[in-house]
C-alpha cells in the first residue's frame, strides 16, 4: 500500500529522510519547464522519478488545493515497536507522550516542535488517536520523516514500563490550575 505526501517540506524531507520509498514524484509544470526550477533539480539529484502535471491533477490527488505544485506516492510511515523505541533511545532519551490527539494539525504542530527541540521519539495510542497521515507530514513540515513514532496500545501501560526502565515522567494538561 502507498500513500499521497503533498507539499514542498513534506516530499523533500522523505527524500532526505531515505526512511520511506518513493515511488513517483508529481511535479506542476511540463518537461523541460517545471513551475519550480529548485524542486526540480533537487528531485533530479536526489535521482527521483518525475512526472509533470496540472494544477486539476494535484488537487485530485491530494484533496487539497495547498499541495504547493509537488505530491509523491511513498510508502506508509513506519512505526516502531515500543519496546525497540525504548531500548534504542538509551540513557538521555526525551520521548514525548500524545494520549488521544485527534487533530491531524495539531499533532503534525506537534511532531514539528519535537523535532526542533531534539525530542528522541513519539508514543501516540493506537486508538483514539491522529496517525502520521500526510495531513500530519504537511502539518509537521516533513518533521515527521525524521522523527521516531511508535504505537500502543495502551497509554498507562507504556508510562508505567518507561518509569520501570528508569524514565523520569512529567504530565502536562492545558486546564490544569498548575
Amino acid at each position: 500500500m502507498q500513500e499521497i505526501l503533498y507539499g514542498k517540506n513534506p516530499v523533500c524531507e522523505a527524500i532526505k529522510a531515505k526512511r520511506r520509498k518513493i515511488h513517483q514524484i508529481y511535479l506542476l509544470g511540463k518537461p523541460g519547464k517545471p513551475n519550480d526550477i529548485a524542486l526540480h533539480l533537487f528531485f533530479q539529484k536526489h535521482q527521483q522519478k518525475i512526472q509533470y502535471v496540472d494544477h486539476a491533477f494535484l488537487d485530485q490527488l491530494t484533496y487539497q488545493k495547498n499541495h504547493q505544485g509537488v505530491a509523491a506516492h511513498v510508502e506508509p510511515f513506519h512505526y516502531v515497536d515500543f519496546e525497540e523505541l525504548v531500548q534504542k533511545t538509551g540513557e538521555h532519551a526525551f520521548l514525548i507522550v500524545c494520549d488521544s490527539i485527534q487533530d491531524p494539525q495539531n499533532l503534525g504542530a506537534i511532531c514539528r516542535a519535537a523535532f526542533c527541540f531534539g525530542v528522541s521519539g513519539i508514543v501516540i495510542p493506537s486508538d483514539r488517536s491522529a496517525e502520521i497521515t500526510s495531513a500530519v507530514c504537511r502539518a509537521s513540515a516533513g518533521a515527521t520523516e525524521h522523527l521516531v513514532v511508535t504505537r500502543v496500545k495502551n497509554i498507562s501501560r507504556a508510562l508505567n514500563f518507561l518509569k520501570e526502565n528508569g524514565f523520569w515522567c512529567y504530565g502536562l494538561d492545558a486546564h490544569a490550575e498548575k
